[in-house]
This record gives structure tokens, C-alpha cells and sequence, in this order.
């Protein structure tokens, strides 16, 4: 489950940040500086520790706030398709791993 929630991270949150081109330069400066939480999140996923990895993303999902109006006025498909990989992995990371 640890590898498939890892798997889901780096796909879904990583991935569109460096592939949608109709980011702004600030806006991509901004998500390279909020980029580490999720890169450490998945960090602390890999190494077995799920709480931390939690906190960590948990952390990111904060700092989107500040982001998500500039991603909306530069590209609602960038995003919609944001809003909606997050949501996948609120509801993953709600789940009661065993």
C-alpha cells in the first residue's frame, strides 16, 4: 500500500507541475519553492514513515492556497486537473493504512 500512496504522489503532484506549459514563470518559481514538500513527503513515505508524509503534504496542500487563484487565472485545465489529483491523494491518505 506504502508503494501504490508513493506511486500516486509522485504521478499525480509532480509530474503536472513540470509538464503544464501554461504556467507563468512566478507561478513555476512558486512551485519549484513549494515542490519540496511533496518531494519530501514521498521521501518520508519511501522510508516507512507515514505520518511524517502526511505532515509534509499536508504542508503543501497549505501552501496551495497561495498558488491555486495565479493556476487558475493562467490555466484552468492546469488547474482543475491539480484540484483534482490532490483530492485523489486527501482521499488516500484518509484511508487507515494498515
Amino acid at each position: 500500500m506504502r508503494k501504490f500512496l508513493v506511486l500516486l504522489l509522485s504521478v499525480f503532484l509532480i509530474l503536472p507541475f513540470f509538464s503544464t506549459k501554461a504556467l507563468a514563470v512566478d507561478i513555476k518559481v512558486e512551485f519549484s519553492k513549494q515542490n519540496e514538500f511533496i518531494v519530501s513527503s514521498i521521501k518520508a513515505v519511501k522510508s516507512n514513515d507515514l505520518s511524517k508524509g502526511k505532515n509534509l503534504y499536508e504542508k503543501y496542500s497549505q501552501s496551495w492556497i497561495d498558488l491555486e487563484d495565479g493556476v487558475k487565472a493562467q490555466s484552468k485545465v492546469a488547474y482543475g486537473y491539480i484540484e483534482s489529483k490532490m483530492g485523489m491523494v486527501h482521499f488516500l491518505l484518509a484511508q487507515d493504512h494498515v
